[in-house]
């Protein structure tokens, strides 16, 4: 994500893709919230600028990040300022909410970008009143 750039997004489609370690690509849908919150930073919170990058540094020359290192150190200021007390407590909130909202734990997994199932079992482990409610669902209010 550090090297994000327009030409890295489908409007059209609805989608973006993401390149990440060892040339590795994935194709990630754009929801309309978040294409109408991108569309507002270009055209009242992104500085002028040449440079294809969505994210430029908020010093001038106005350029994108030139590695993860610092996007890394944006994003552990911007967890812990949230009160969050790490990368794991922020993935395993953002799992577990995913989760209980209905989304599947593959689609989970392709957003933590999560190469085997059983990684991102460990950071949506299962609320257990929420399992509850949905066996019985499932059994037909069985008791």
């Amino acid at each position: 994500m550090v090297r994000l750039s327009f030409d890295d997004f489908d409007w059209h489609a609805g989608q973006f893709t993401v390149h990440g370690k060892g040339r590795k690509m994935a194709i990630m849908p754009l929801p309309p919230d978040v294409g109408a919150a991108i569309a507002n930073y270009l055209q009242d919170g992104r500085p002028r600028s040449d440079s294809r990058s969505l994210i430029l540094l908020a010093v001038a020359p106005y350029a994108g990040f030139k590695g993860a290192p610092a996007v890394q150190t944006v994003a552990r200021k911007a967890i812990r300022h949230a009160g969050i007390t790490g990368l794991h407590a922020f993935c395993h909130s953002l799992a577990t909410g995913l989760l209980r909202s209905g989304a599947p734990l593959t689609e989970i997994g392709q957003l933590l970008r999560h190469e085997q199932p059983d990684t991102t079992r460990i950071y949506a482990k299962v609320d257990i009143g929420n399992l509850h409610t949905l066996s019985q669902t499932w059994l037909g209010g069985a008791q």
